[in-house]
């Protein structure tokens, strides 16, 4: 009888050992995840907020294909209205035992996400249109169509959360307990709904810049040279001032690639396998590949900050470091960009 007890004693303290460590790494990722989340939400409603406050007080940003520019804004911020909530979510886990808030949690987030990408998509096809059929294109892009493509963009975020909200799993249909995203939605959804959601317009994004690029190409070569104005400046073509705008759009594009592309293939590669793939490793890796998909709706303002100096100079204003020190626009770069926003 000794001998058993001496024997079981190591063993419980192993156990015991392991659990606290389990404990520790769970508390150090739940620390790490919300002050990541925390700077997230002040990034993604700072830069985004900007870009809405420079749209709202410039006239000359308030054209018809800019307005796709505030739909992606849109959704970006309201991707960092909603870190708060996942906060409160990681520190008191145990809301989420209520399928409804859990449920939410991921709703929430896809329509935001899905709103961007979607604004994205539209963007792309709107410079298609004016790089294919400029004439076309100035006499038929009116408020109205706009309105209508407006809603064309956000049906698809909003059928994405719909079926998140009414298609998922209940709790005693889950091995255990867990608010985790591969467990909670239907693995259908996430292999014929989402995941197709993000390669589908992936590739048609790439496929019209193909065509876009191409177009332009022939197009500058057959374009007259620049004309010259009074002071030594040149007149930018048509051409150059689309290009502006496709390699604003290819910049954005990529990033979306880039944060996306991680998290996107460890959920694929999960559930590939049936049942899905759970493994400790591979859930803290898709877990860990979701603050790059959240950065990227900080990233996109700075592209436009980066590229167009009427935003970038609102930028300088906005931050409280550089608030007195804002240099004048030069001449050149505003005529570019009020002449990008004419084309528009």
């Amino acid at each position: 009888m000794d001998e058993v007890s001496t024997a079981e004693a190591p063993t419980t303290s192993a156990s015991n050992d392991d659990f606290s460590i389990e404990q520790l790494v769970s508390q150090g990722f739940v620390i790490f995840a919300c002050f990541t989340e925390a700077v997230l939400f002040l990034f993604i409603c700072f830069t985004n907020g900007t870009l809405l406050a420079a749209f709202v007080h410039k006239e000359s940003l308030r054209t018809i294909s800019n307005y796709y520019i505030i739909q992606m804004a849109v959704a970006d911020f309201s991707v960092g209205l909603w870190m708060p909530m996942h906060i409160v979510m990681f520190l008191k886990p145990q809301v989420l035992g209520n399928m409804t808030l859990c449920t939410f949690r991921y709703a929430s987030l896809l329509f935001s996400m899905s709103g961007s990408i979607t604004s994205l998509l539209a963007m792309t096809y709107d410079r298609l249109s004016a790089i294919l059929h400029p004439l076309h294109y100035q006499a038929s892009m009116t408020s109205k169509r706009y309105v209508l493509s407006a809603v064309v963009v956000w049906l698809w975020p909003v059928s994405l959360a719909a079926v998140t909200m009414a298609y998922h799993n209940e709790w005693h249909e889950l091995p255990v307990t867990d608010c985790e995203l591969i467990l909670v939605l239907k693995v259908e959804a996430l292999r014929f709904y989402l995941l197709p959601f993000f390669f589908g317009i992936s590739v048609a994004m790439i496929i019209m810049y193909v065509i876009i690029l191409r177009v332009a190409r022939q197009q500058a070569l057959s374009e007259p040279p620049q004309v010259q104005e009074a002071g030594g400046q040149k007149k930018p073509t048509r051409m150059q001032k689309e290009m502006k705008l496709i390699k604003t759009g290819l910049i954005v594009f990529a990033a979306f690639y880039l944060c996306w592309l991680p998290m996107v293939t460890l959920i694929l590669y999960q559930v590939s396998f049936t049942p899905v793939l759970l493994t400790p490793m591979v859930t803290a890796l898709r877990a860990a590949a979701t603050f790059p998909a959240l950065l990227n709706s900080a990233l996109n303002p700075l592209v436009y900050a980066f590229r167009m100096s009427v935003y970038r100079q609102h930028f300088y204003r906005m931050m409280p470091c550089t608030r007195h020190k804002v240099h004048p626009v030069t001449s050149q770069a505003t005529a570019a960009d009020t002449a990008v926003n004419a084309i528009s």
